[in-house]
């Protein structure tokens, strides 16, 4: 297993956590998963699939000022949400390679 195929792993967990939030929010958690899912297999199903930076025009697209997107965006990089991400990948990596002590 690679240390980017866990991405999917993460993002899983991070859907699940937001359909759960959906459910409390809604008193729906019946339909918060299928709501999120569905949504999120949109986007992915809508993204440009090639090319260089394909990721970030998608992400600039959706997250353009003033939106909630950039509002979640803003929020991500302030917590340092993807520093983390880069460290647990370097770590899952090490490990990988058999250095991890």
């Amino acid at each position: 297993m690679s240390r980017i195929s866990v991405i999917g792993t993460g993002l899983f967990d991070l859907m699940a956590t937001g359909a759960d939030w959906l459910g409390k929010q809604s008193r729906n958690a019946a339909s918060s998963g299928f709501h999120t899912t569905q949504l999120l297999a949109g986007f992915l199903h809508g993204m440009n699939k090639n090319g260089a930076g394909a990721l970030v025009r998608d992400r600039d697209a959706l997250a353009t000022d003033g939106t909630l997107s950039l509002q979640m965006t803003d929020a991500l990089r302030t917590g340092q949400a993807h520093k983390m991400l880069q460290d647990m990948l370097d770590a899952i990596g090490a490990r990988l390679e058999g250095k991890d002590d």
